[in-house]
């Protein structure tokens, strides 16, 4: 789930307690300072708290180098954790990674960082790419 909004995110909450079902909530950190108690329920609940940068600027700037899009990444990771006390080791590429002009590069310096699953949304239907699927999760390593 993309993003938290506080009222269709509260009852979304709501409906996956009432069912016993976990979800991920990849969050994009400009919007977690709004939303704390959201956020804290969402970790409290048991649901995966995942990473979606801090910017989802793709265009203007998050993806102009490796250390733009790692600085977003560490950015809110480390909101993420103020707010949650997790870290996590999940993220998702802002309008997936084909964007990204250091695509590879990037992808290493996760895996470096210790991020071990990378979510690419490539929507070829959409953006007409070539792409295997339009979903691609890549492993980068076990975790510790």
């Amino acid at each position: 789930m993309n993003d938290i909004l506080k009222i269709k995110s509260e009852k979304l909450l709501d409906f996956l307690k009432e069912q016993g079902i976990h979800a991920t909530f990849f969050l994009v950190g400009e919007r977690v300072p709004n939303y704390p108690e959201t956020v804290r329920r969402e970790a409290a609940e048991g649901h995966t708290i995942a990473n979606h940068t801090y910017t989802h600027a793709f265009n203007s700037g998050l993806y102009s180098s490796v250390d733009s899009f790692m600085d977003s990444v560490n950015k809110q990771d480390q909101l993420i954790y103020e707010v949650t006390g997790i870290h996590t080791d999940i993220v998702r590429f802002p309008a997936g990674s084909y964007y990204c002009r250091y695509r590879t590069a990037s992808i290493e310096a996760l895996a470096e960082q210790g991020y071990y699953i990378r979510i690419d949304a490539t929507y070829d239907v959409y953006y007409e790419k070539d792409f295997d699927s339009p979903f691609d999760i890549g492993y980068l390593g076990a975790p510790d």
